[in-house]
Protein backbone atom coordinates (compact mmCIF):
# COMPACT_ATOMS: atom_id res chain seq x y z
CA UNK A 1 0.00 0.00 0.00
CA UNK A 2 1.68 3.19 -0.90
CA UNK A 3 1.45 6.43 1.26
CA UNK A 4 -0.37 9.51 0.51
CA UNK A 5 1.41 12.26 -0.42
CA UNK A 6 1.60 15.23 2.01
CA UNK A 7 -1.02 18.09 1.20
CA UNK A 8 -0.52 21.81 0.94
CA UNK A 9 -2.58 24.56 0.37
CA UNK A 10 -2.35 27.46 -3.02
CA UNK A 11 -3.06 31.00 -2.44
CA UNK A 12 -6.72 30.59 -2.93
CA UNK A 13 -6.26 27.98 0.06
CA UNK A 14 -6.90 25.21 -2.07
CA UNK A 15 -5.54 21.94 -1.67
CA UNK A 16 -2.57 21.05 -4.25
CA UNK A 17 -0.39 17.74 -3.96
CA UNK A 18 3.57 18.35 -2.76
CA UNK A 19 5.62 18.18 -5.16
CA UNK A 20 8.95 16.62 -5.63
CA UNK A 21 10.33 20.47 -7.37
CA UNK A 22 9.34 21.79 -4.37
CA UNK A 23 10.76 19.88 -0.96
CA UNK A 24 11.20 19.53 2.31
CA UNK A 25 13.25 21.87 3.58
CA UNK A 26 15.44 21.97 7.18
CA UNK A 27 15.77 25.25 9.36
CA UNK A 28 19.41 25.31 7.96
CA UNK A 29 18.58 24.77 4.39
CA UNK A 30 15.44 27.54 4.76
CA UNK A 31 17.75 29.82 5.86
CA UNK A 32 20.45 29.20 3.31
CA UNK A 33 17.79 29.64 0.85
CA UNK A 34 16.63 33.12 2.07
CA UNK A 35 20.13 34.11 2.99
CA UNK A 36 19.44 34.75 6.54
CA UNK A 37 20.56 33.04 9.69
CA UNK A 38 19.36 29.96 11.18
CA UNK A 39 18.02 31.72 14.07
CA UNK A 40 16.34 34.17 11.78
CA UNK A 41 14.53 31.38 10.66
CA UNK A 42 13.58 30.14 13.98
CA UNK A 43 12.51 33.19 15.29
CA UNK A 44 10.12 33.75 12.08
CA UNK A 45 8.28 30.45 12.57
CA UNK A 46 8.16 31.06 16.61
CA UNK A 47 6.68 34.20 15.99
CA UNK A 48 4.38 32.33 13.19
CA UNK A 49 5.38 34.92 10.27
CA UNK A 50 6.34 32.17 7.99
CA UNK A 51 4.31 28.57 7.45
CA UNK A 52 6.02 25.40 8.55
CA UNK A 53 4.96 22.09 9.36
CA UNK A 54 5.89 19.91 12.86
CA UNK A 55 6.34 16.18 12.63
CA UNK A 56 7.20 15.21 16.15
CA UNK A 57 10.18 18.06 17.03
CA UNK A 58 11.45 18.32 13.54
CA UNK A 59 10.30 21.38 11.51
CA UNK A 60 10.28 21.50 7.77
CA UNK A 61 9.36 24.39 5.49
CA UNK A 62 8.27 24.03 1.69
CA UNK A 63 10.61 26.02 -0.11
CA UNK A 64 7.25 28.00 -1.72
CA UNK A 65 6.38 29.21 1.88
CA UNK A 66 10.55 30.72 2.56
CA UNK A 67 9.61 32.63 -0.81
CA UNK A 68 6.38 34.15 0.05
CA UNK A 69 8.42 34.96 3.61
CA UNK A 70 10.70 36.79 1.97
CA UNK A 71 8.53 38.49 -0.36
CA UNK A 72 6.61 39.90 2.72
CA UNK A 73 8.92 42.01 3.86
CA UNK A 74 9.66 43.81 0.48
CA UNK A 75 9.39 47.16 0.55
CA UNK A 76 8.50 49.34 -2.56
CA UNK A 77 10.75 52.35 -3.56
CA UNK A 78 9.15 55.78 -3.17
CA UNK A 79 9.31 57.83 -6.67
Amino acid sequence: MRARQPQDTNHDGKKTMATVDDPWLSVRQAAAHAGVCDKTIRRAYLSRQVQFTRVGRVVRFRRAWIDEWVLKGQVHAVA
